[in-house]
């Protein structure tokens, strides 16, 4: 396989045997808001070429202080079917699947079945608990993230060790949504780089872990769950 020219300066931080593994796997990006956006963008920018999309919601003024796909022109348009078009003018080549519904217990599994990882960029804790169980079923690895104010947490979530059920359940879910704009790019940066890592068979330092990072302060607390 001849090496694509786009991705030529990912090396040789990765190898290009890594490059090209990139463009073999499948990735299911839940939720394309505030992280879902940069997380489609650095996905699309390192080459994986298969991405699923998966959002119901559509783009409104509110969204434009921290959402990268948030402008002016997106007003009113899908979330998921503007992530795609987003991703092939990065990478014509990619094959991705836009997919416009709200993930719950009834479509859960036949969403996630065939990718190779699932990245979690959604924004209430039931579909992120929907999500970790379908995930467990089909044995797929799950990368967390969350934003609030100035604080972000990730975790990566290997099939059965139930993070994110041990972290919180659907009773825990915040009234307050402020979002600063630099908070879900740092968070998606984190994510997609373990992403990287899963991807390219490289050790993680966050599996089985929850990273807390208040931007605020710099403090953040790495936690076994």
């Amino acid at each position: 396989m001849k090496m694509d020219g786009k991705f030529i300066l990912n090396l040789p931080a990765i190898s290009e045997d890594e490059q090209k593994l990139l463009a073999t796997k499948r990735v299911l990006v839940a939720g394309c808001g505030g992280l879902g956006g940069y997380i489609c963008e650095y996905l699309a920018r390192l080459g994986v070429s298969n991405i699923t999309v998966l959002d119901y919601d559509h783009f409104e003024e509110s969204n434009i202080n921290r959402q990268l796909l948030a402008t002016s022109s997106s007003m009113g348009k899908s979330k998921a079917d503007t992530a795609k078009e987003r991703i092939l003018s990065i990478n014509q080549n990619a094959e991705v699947l836009s997919i416009n519904e709200q993930l719950s217990s009834e479509n859960a599994v036949e969403i996630i079945r065939g990718h190779s990882l699932v990245i979690d960029a959604l924004d209430s804790v039931k579909s992120r608990l929907i999500l970790e169980d379908a995930c467990s079923k089909f044995e797929i690895t799950m990368i967390h993230g969350a934003v609030h104010g100035w604080n972000f947490q990730t975790a990566v979530i290997p099939p059965g060790s139930g993070v994110l059920n041990k972290l919180y359940d659907e009773s825990t879910e915040s009234i307050n949504k402020t979002i600063l704009s630099f908070v879900p790019p740092c968070c998606a940066a984190i994510q997609v780089s373990e992403a990287l890592r899963f991807l390219c068979g490289r050790p993680s330092v966050l599996e089985n872990k929850v990273l807390f990072f208040n931007m605020e302060t710099l403090e953040n607390i790495l936690v076994t769950v």
